[in-house]
């Protein structure tokens, strides 16, 4: 966006825009060259130009003939500054007033790839003291930066990623997608999950932009288990790693013979009523 379309975001008309942006470049100078330089039309120049003295954004000097100077850039942003902080508080007011109480947190369902994004971006910007995320890389990726300036700002950010893709941020923790999660993200898509500051959680199915649905509440029966699910799967892996390869090997294996068919818990199976995809255990499932 450019000066012009910031100047129309604050109200400027397209005519009036125009003219102050020329004024800007060509200070005092006559109707006629606000209308040359600008390109508003000398039909409608003067009309534009006295609504803008009236308003204050524009100033004229009388010397031997009438011409026109800008408000000082810095007076007419520091005007308009303080003009939207003043509207800000009083929506705040009105907003308080008006706001209906909720007996229940709402649950709240997201339709849209680009959808689930924009709220994930916006609560790593409004945390105040943690962020916890969990994901595949591809996803992460796309709040790499807000997950970044979070931690800038002192945030408390931690990333299970299922995957091995660096993001730079201090406390990211590698899963392995063993064979059984590859076969469920086959199955059901990806999965994508935020919380900030453990009172407002999204967890995301991933698919295609149609196809993928998102649940964002603060109720805390789903906020509480969630936030516990991330920190018990990156507990597992700071152990595992800490017990080394062979030992988390054994570990692994143990696990996955006792709780095979656990893992297998919604996956599609034959008509014998064995898994249908096929039998290797995975590395690490939790």
């Amino acid at each position: 966006m450019g000066a012009y379309e910031d100047l129309q975001s604050m109200g400027f008309t397209s005519y009036e825009a125009r003219v102050y942006l020329a004024l800007v470049a060509h200070p005092g100078v006559t109707g006629y060259e606000v209308s040359k330089h600008s390109g508003v039309p000398r039909a409608k120049v003067y009309e534009v130009l006295e609504g803008m003295v009236r308003s204050g954004t524009v100033l004229t000097t009388e010397e031997d003939r009438q011409l026109y100077r800008p408000l000082p850039h810095r007076l007419l942003l520091a005007r308009h500054r303080g003009q939207m902080e003043e509207a800000m508080n009083r929506l705040e007011d009105a907003f308080a007033q008006i706001e209906v109480e909720e007996e229940e947190p709402q649950l709240v369902t997201l339709r849209g790839y680009d959808s689930v994004i924009d709220m994930t971006q916006g609560m790593c910007d409004e945390a105040i003291d943690s962020i916890l995320a969990s994901g595949f890389p591809q996803d992460l990726r796309r709040i790499q930066e807000p997950l970044a300036r979070a931690e800038r700002r002192g945030i408390k950010v931690y990333i299970l990623q299922f995957g091995d893709e660096d993001m730079g941020l201090r406390n990211q923790f590698f899963h392995e997608i063993s064979p059984m999660q590859a076969r469920q993200v086959k199955q059901y898509g990806r999965w994508f999950a935020v919380l900030r500051d453990v009172k407002e959680a999204l967890m995301a199915g991933v698919g295609d932009n149609s196809s993928t649905s998102a649940l964002w509440t603060e109720h805390m029966g789903v906020v509480m288990p969630l936030a516990m699910w991330i920190q018990h799967d990156i507990g597992v892996n700071v152990m595992a790693e800490e017990a080394g390869p062979e030992l988390s090997r054994k570990l692994s294996q143990k696990m996955n013979n006792r709780l095979a068919e656990l893992w297998q818990l919604g996956l599609p199976v034959d008509d014998s009523g064995r898994d249908s995809s096929e039998t290797q255990h995975p590395a690490q499932d939790g």
